[in-house]
């Protein structure tokens, strides 16, 4: 059991890792939309991302809905960074 955790442990610092990454990037996309006025938030896009994200997710035999709860969370982080970037 103790190896399966540690397995559960390394794969969660690496899902950080990726999120701090992704952080990175909003806040440089969040520059280039300042600069060019274009608005935060993109609905299109957005509904666009969690489709996808939820039809890779059943791919991969996880819960769709659980995803598309998770990236909502993680899209309204990124605007929130977004936000405060201007």
């Amino acid at each position: 059991m103790k190896q399966i955790r540690n397995k559960i442990d390394a794969i969660d610092k690496k899902l950080i890792a990726l999120l701090a990454k992704r952080k990175d990037l909003v806040v440089k996309l969040g520059e280039i939309k300042k600069k060019t006025g274009i608005p935060v938030q993109d609905d299109k896009r957005e509904a666009e991302m969690l489709l996808e994200r939820a039809k890779l997710a059943k791919k991969h035999g996880l819960n769709p809905l659980l995803i598309k709860k998770l990236y909502t969370e993680i899209i309204n982080e990124s605007k929130r960074i977004q936000s405060h970037e201007k």
